[in-house]
């Protein structure tokens, strides 16, 4: 049982001041990375100095070896202690490191509490000489703000991956020139209950500013790989069963099994005893409600002993029809045993029906030699 759900994000789109850093490859400093990254050998050096800087890098002076150490602690690959931090460690593994910058740039911006607030979708550097500094009136308070000091992956341009450092403040509020947009953002929240995954994306497309393309279909995900969210998917279920689930049928969470009436299925459904279900709205606690949502392959059953031996029933004179041919009796109790077998219509022992009440069924008498190629075998025994 699982389920896509789905939410559009406005995108807001500005221009703002910022101090940021691009990760770029910087294999020199990969490799000052991982001579202090997890050390095999005893007693070899844990944390950045000169010492590790010059040992790595031979023919680095002590003056140098210094500064490069100030310059690691600048782009915060090691703290002041020398200790890597996240970006070093990333950087021991990818050779990439953050090259600080600042200017303004635009943002095109989303907010949902899956995302952990506001997420930046792409940026825009502002290079081009079309680009006029903004007057102090046309300024508007930004009140969505990007998280600081955290590694982004934005799609656009080319996959960047950005840290930003710093948004300066003016009187405590953030200055922004708000830019007109024709870009769209969809959340996509997917949950697979019997494998426990819950994991989010995002799809979308972003406009820009100059060139002949100025809406550039962007790669699915757009914002990089999927996230994984904690979620408790078995809580979440047993809240859909007495919530959304219900107006189809009784949710027994213990069996995870909606009892439903056979005749509201489609054959299909009938038969594979699994059937998709849109949900006017569900609610996943901590995130938001969301709208349409289909529930694809929710198990189903009868509700009690008399519907399922309805159900089995209806079933063994459907395989009657289908395949139309001379049976005995025994057969048709063997056909019936094969069709419940491993269903959930075996948690009520249904048993073959009689012979005498198959022949008085309408599906059967539809068709005279669907009728006789069931009937004759049993007149026939002696």
């Amino acid at each position: 049982m699982k389920t896509t759900l789905k939410r559009n994000l406005p995108v807001t789109r500005a221009a703002l001041f910022a101090e940021l850093a691009v990760l770029e490859l910087r294999p020199e400093l990969g490799h000052l990375c991982r001579a202090v990254d997890a050390p095999t050998e005893p007693g070899a050096a844990t944390r950045m100095s000169p010492e590790v800087v010059r040992s790595a890098l031979p023919g680095v002076s002590a003056a140098g070896a210094e500064q490069i150490v100030a310059y690691g602690g600048d782009l915060d690959l090691w703290s002041r202690d020398g200790r890597l931090t996240e970006l070093g460690h990333a950087c021991a593994e990818d050779d990439h490191a953050p090259v600080p910058e600042q200017g303004t740039y635009g943002l095109w911006l989303v907010e949902d509490p899956l995302l952990g607030g506001c997420r930046p979708l792409g940026i825009e550097r502002a290079e081009d000489p079309q680009h006029k500094a903004p007057r102090q009136s046309d300024l508007e308070t930004l009140y969505i703000h990007p998280p600081l000091n955290q590694t982004l992956v934005l799609r656009e341009p080319g996959e960047t991956r950005i840290v930003l450092r710093a948004l300066p403040t003016h009187d405590g509020r953030l200055p922004a020139l708000f830019l007109d947009t024709r870009a769209h953002c969809d959340l996509q929240l997917h949950l697979d209950f019997d494998d426990e995954i819950a994991q989010w994306w995002l799809e979308g497309q972003l406009d820009r500013t100059s060139g002949a393309d100025q809406r550039k279909p962007l790669p699915r995900p757009l914002h990089g790989l999927t996230t994984p969210v904690e979620l408790d998917l078995d809580a979440l279920l047993a809240a859909w069963g007495r919530g959304p689930l219900a107006e189809f049928g009784r949710w027994d969470h213990e069996i995870r099994r909606l009892a439903v009436t056979r005749t509201d299925l489609p054959e299909t459904a009938q038969g594979r005893f699994l059937h998709d279900l849109v949900l006017r709205a569900a609610e996943v606690s901590g995130y938001g409600p969301f709208v349409e949502v289909t529930l694809e392959d929710v198990p189903v059953g009868p509700a009690d002993k008399a519907a399922a031996e309805e159900w089995a029933d209806a079933l063994l004179v459907r395989a009657l029809v289908a395949e139309p041919f001379y049976r005995s009796v025994e057969q048709v109790q063997l056909l019936f045993m094969k069709i419940v077998e491993d269903t959930p219509l075996t948690d009520f022992d249904v048993a073959p029906p009689r012979h005498e009440d198959l022949l008085e069924s309408p599906d059967l008498n539809l068709d005279v030699d669907v009728f006789w190629s069931f009937a004759a075998p049993a007149d026939l025994v002696p």
